[in-house]
């Protein structure tokens, strides 16, 4: 083929490609996804307010050649969302004359016509995946683009050694780490390329090279240096985004499975995800498959007989570039393949494939057009011509890739009835609908609802965007104590239907999208007073005074499904943080945890007081779980001051968190799936079966719980009354029923399996040693025994004598626990020194308020005795513990208030005189 045809079907191949790329770009792809959204702002920034970013840190890191390309065009013709879609087009379009220079390069390294390298171009004009990602304005689009210049560049090196070639090379090398996360495998695929290169020269010509490779190599790393400092300073960031294609010890399967999706993608099976794929289209399709097939096959041959080829440069260059086109594919599928946990197979995570996977397709056809073309060609009818024979096919070919392209992309992709939420239209339609009404909507206060909090997609289209108090996830809606009131619920975001009932006749609009769904909901109160509210049961839980939870509702709780309890509460006076988030733990009558849940999508730096706050928890809960009543231990709490609010009790005192109950859990639905206990044990009677346990196996001191799950079945049509009898050595730790009495197992069903934590208290007394763990079953008259296993108790240091180096005191908490003196050094604080007098079944907090000689506070430490590591309920009678309180204070004269309360309810234990606490003086040298 001639220079000028090969010139002119490159041009039409690219006018063709832009064709695809730009046509109704304004409108297609529907709406505005969140992360093109955030580009478009971020672009912005970058041109208009002087941002100069080397690497975006939010959104979990993103490079930004992209965002700078973005944001000249915004400098020229003004930010738009079919402006940002132009820059990512514009990279499309250059990806494929790149890739053609790349191919070329790679061609006459190799032997190949240059022809082949027009034809890489078309495969990757007419590639669907690299229309989807030229239209939508992300980053990633950027990375064929630098990576073929990078390739074409270093082929000209390698073939002709020229300093410039090896500076281009070497500069969009170190570029390609500004484009995309997959860039970073391209030093790896170009040090394989030139290990071959510069093992395949004769030793004589091996000094040659040197200099240029010291070239390549200080070009990279001189475009890479700004991200690479950005990244030594901050290495959390480097690892951010690579964490999500990880792989963890006993992922083996996984990774297995991972693996034969991502090389299946190519030709087999694709992207499941309709946002970025048809769904299971794969990256080839079938003709352009079949042809990839014959061109890796012709490679293959070709390098096995290169060995025969004399030595040389030209030689050293044919391996290099062979081993980097065989080696490319297999390495940019392993982004997709390593990431267990995600959507698998991603073309997002595999678009690093391009641009050099198109020549293998390229070859193929190729080979095909050369067969065609030979005048004696076996089976070929004699006309037409050969030459028109191999016209007429390179014209269907141009054809068929075009064809199907379009109508992958626009009739078939653009389509799919997932487009418009995939996309976030419905956010789209809203904010076009609140930039519409803004007038009517008066001095009302906006609630938008969105799958996440400030979305950029309505972030960069709103107008008024600063007014909009956002509901996230459609867990969450906040109510204002008064005033006027606009709910905009977008379809992908509608909170609960039971949260909106009674709320008809304030639908101001609903339209709808092409499928004929209300695209978002509208709702407008003249006055919130008049919002109806769900029903909810009556709770009280005062946290700080900032919120107080005042009903709950629970949804139909079973165990083995989902539990759903939603929280009513009223915002009480400003956050003192901006993070707070709902958290509760569910509990059983015995205080055993089974779960927690939160819920953190109301920030609480929108929360005003007298908004009201609807929060949904949901736990999925195991099928074992027993039926009957729960309580849901209750807090508030910050992440970022890692601090939570203190629940005030009806005394007006603290404590660390509020309990509402009860919720309802009825028994799971039968077949069961039989759990997997740690350990396995055996005893059957009464219709009951033991069919494992769990058992800690560390350390116990006397006086600590055994934590000690029972895995029971019930494997008769009758049970009988089964009780139990749990020994340690011969000491009685629990004798009882199962599940503490709460479910008798009269009452169970044949094939029911339940979970039965116990914790059961040690002995104060328990020697030291190992002691076997036996569990007695009774019913009917049997009698079995089941060897648990052993349990190890630590020995316990006790003190029984009086301190002798503290001052004196005499403060009788309660009935068990005696303030016997204290003392005080500077190095270490206030040392308390406390004897039990009796047994006690709490564990108590020490507090120590120390005042000023004017009353006024001085500091404050509460904490459980030693730091927590001897709680009261271990102490036995007549003990003395030693109890430091570190305390930073001046020189001068102190008064301290020391007393103790239980820290879940923030009850004080009361002096024989009514009062909670003892206070003494003393001085701090």
């Amino acid at each position: 083929m001639s220079k000028a045809a090969r010139t002119w079907l490159l041009a039409a191949i690219l006018l063709g490609a832009a064709w695809l790329r730009v046509w109704r770009l304004a409108v297609v792809p529907a709406g505005l996804h969140y992360d093109i959204a955030s580009n478009a702002i971020l672009a912005g920034q970058i041109a208009f307010d002087g941002y100069r970013p080397v690497f975006i840190d939010a959104y979990s890191g993103r490079e930004v050649l992209f965002l700078y390309s973005a944001a000249l065009l915004f400098r020229l013709v003004g930010s738009s969302i079919f402006v940002l879609r132009l820059a990512g087009a514009f990279w499309g379009v250059a990806g494929i004359a790149a890739g053609y220079f790349a191919a070329r390069q790679l061609a006459r390294a190799a032997g190949y016509a240059r022809a082949s390298a027009v034809l890489a171009s078309l495969f990757l004009a007419g590639c669907f995946m690299h229309v989807v990602f030229s239209r939508f304005g992300l980053r990633v689009i950027t990375l064929p683009t630098v990576q073929a210049l990078a390739i074409g560049w270093l082929g000209c090196a390698l073939q002709r050694s020229h300093w410039r070639a090896w500076l281009l090379a070497g500069l969009f090398t170190g570029l390609t780490a500004h484009t995309y996360l997959a860039g970073r495998f391209l030093p790896v695929l170009l040090a394989l390329a030139l290990g071959v290169f510069v093992i395949a020269l004769p030793r004589v010509q091996r000094r040659e090279v040197l200099g240029p490779l010291a070239l390549f190599a200080f070009a990279a790393a001189a475009v890479f240096a700004p991200l690479g400092l950005h990244f030594w300073q901050q290495p959390a960031l480097f690892w951010e985004r690579a964490a999500q294609v990880g792989v963890r010890a006993g992922e083996g399967a996984l990774l297995a499975r991972n693996t034969l999706a991502a090389a299946g993608m190519v030709l087999l099976e694709g992207e499941p995800y309709s946002r970025y794929n048809i769904p299971g289209q794969p990256v080839l399709g079938a003709l352009a498959g079949l042809l990839a097939v014959g061109g890796l096959a012709h490679t293959l041959l070709r390098v096995a007989h290169w060995h025969a080829s004399p030595a040389g440069r030209a030689r050293a260059a044919a391996l290099a570039s062979e081993a980097l086109l065989l080696a490319w594919v297999p390495i940019y599928l392993l982004p997709t393949a390593l990431a267990v946990h995600e959507i698998t197979p991603s073309n997002t995570r595999a678009f690093g494939v391009l641009p050099l996977l198109m020549v293998f397709p390229a070859r193929g056809a190729w080979l095909l057009l050369q067969w065609l073309r030979q005048p004696d060609a076996r089976g070929l009818p004699a006309w037409p011509a050969p030459r028109l024979r191999w016209l007429g096919a390179a014209a269907l070919l141009f054809a068929l890739v075009f064809a199907q392209a379009a109508r992958d992309y626009f009739y078939v992709w653009q389509a799919l009835p997932a487009q418009q939420l995939d996309n976030d239209g419905d956010l789209v339609a809203a904010a076009r609908y609140l930039n519409a009404n803004a007038a009517g909507a008066g001095n009302a206060r906006v609630f938008m609802s969105a799958l996440h909090f400030r979305h950029p997609t309505v972030a960069y289209l709103a107008q008024d965007y600063a007014r909009i108090r956002w509901l996230t996830g459609a867990r969450s809606l906040a109510i204002p104590g008064s005033g006027a009131a606009v709910f905009i619920f977008p379809q992908s975001a509608e909170p609960p239907a039971e949260w909106l009932a009674g709320w008809a006749g304030a639908l101001r609009a609903a339209p709808l999208d092409a499928l004929g769904h209300a695209d978002f909901r509208v709702y407008q109160f003249a006055d919130a007073a008049q919002v109806p509210l769900p029903a909810a049961l009556p709770a009280a839980a005062n946290f700080g005074n900032i919120a107080a939870i005042t009903g709950y509702s629970v949804g139909n709780a079973r165990a083995g499904e989902a539990l759903r309890v939603d929280l009513r509460l009223l915002v009480q006076n400003p956050p003192l943080q901006p993070d707070y988030r709902v958290v509760a733990d569910l509990l059983d009558a015995r205080g055993n945890y089974w779960g927690q849940a939160f819920n953190d999508a109301d920030p609480a730096v929108q929360w005003q007081p007298g908004d009201t706050l609807l929060t949904r928890l949901q736990w999925q809960l195991p099928a074992s779980l027993p039926p009957g009543a729960y309580t849901l231990r209750t807090t508030i709490y910050s992440p970022l001051a890692q601090q939570q609010l203190p629940a005030i009790n009806a005394d007006g005192m603290s404590a660390a968190a509020a309990f509402i109950g009860p919720v309802l859990v009825a028994r799971a639905a039968l077949p069961q799936l039989l759990p997997q206990p740690a350990q396995t044990a055996s005893a059957q009677a009464g219709g009951v079966r033991l069919l494992g346990i769990d058992l800690a196996s560390t350390p116990l001191r006397p006086g600590e719980a055994l934590p000690l799950t029972l895995y029971w079945q019930a494997v008769a049509a009758q049970h009988s009354g089964l009780q139990l009898q749990l020994l340690l050595g011969a000491v009685e730790l629990y004798s009882g029923g199962p599940l503490a009495g709460s479910y008798p197992s009269a009452a169970w069903q044949t094939g029911e399996v339940l979970m039965d934590k116990m914790l059961p208290r040690l002995p104060r007394t328990v020697p030291a040693g190992t002691h076997a763990l036996r569990l007695r079953l009774v019913a009917g008259g049997q009698q079995v025994e089941a060897e648990l296993g052993s349990v190890q108790v630590a020995e316990v240091a006790r003190e029984f004598s009086a301190p002798r180096n503290a001052l004196p005191l005499d403060a009788t908490f309660g009935s068990g626990l005696r303030l016997a003196g204290y003392a005080f050094d500077a190095a270490r604080g206030l040392t308390l020194h406390w004897q039990a007098l009796a047994p006690v079944d709490v564990d108590y907090t020490v507090f120590v308020h120390v005042m000023n000689a004017d009353g006024s506070a001085a500091a404050q430490h509460d904490g459980m005795p030693q730091a927590a590591a001897y709680p009261t309920r271990l102490w036995v009678a007549g003990e003395y513990v030693a109890d430091m309180h570190p305390l930073q204070l001046p020189t001068g004269s102190y008064r301290a208030a020391v007393g103790l309360y239980a820290a879940e309810t923030g009850t004080r234990l009361q002096l024989a005189d009514g009062s909670d606490s003892v206070q003494f003086v003393f001085a701090v040298p």
